[in-house]
């Protein structure tokens, strides 16, 4: 899988074009197959940029420690059985963040779209 997927950091807006621009290359392009892992990413990315990035700004700004301390894109966020249960954060706080900051329809929506991901690299 691309890199610039991968190893997008959401804070930069560059890499999140970049990602957005593979994402839509990779779409175009109906000869090549997608690697699933591919497809994962790009769905929450276009997820992200679509219909959650006015959340994902609000949450932020709340500058709460369960937000700034969580890196569910990390290489090493999933080396143990524990940080692969804590996905969400200690006590799922991103969970209660996005929820209530946005709504329980927002929660449901980037936990749909983020669980995929969340598979690639837990059992």
């Amino acid at each position: 899988m691309s890199n610039k997927i991968k190893d997008i950091d959401t804070s930069d807006e560059t890499d999140i074009n970049e990602a957005v621009l593979f994402c839509q290359q990779q779409g175009k392009n109906q000869s090549a197959k997608i690697p699933e892992e591919t497809r994962i990413y790009c769905n929450f990315i276009n997820f992200y940029i679509e219909k959650f990035v006015q959340c994902d700004e609000k949450v932020d700004a709340k500058q709460s420690d369960c937000v700034e301390n969580w890196d569910p894109f990390s290489e090493d966020s999933y080396d143990t059985e524990v940080e692969c249960d804590e996905f969400f954060g200690p006590d799922d706080c991103i969970r209660w963040e996005i929820a209530e900051t946005c709504g329980e329809k927002a929660w449901a929506a980037f936990r749909d779209h983020i669980l995929p991901i969340k598979a690639l690299y837990c059992e």
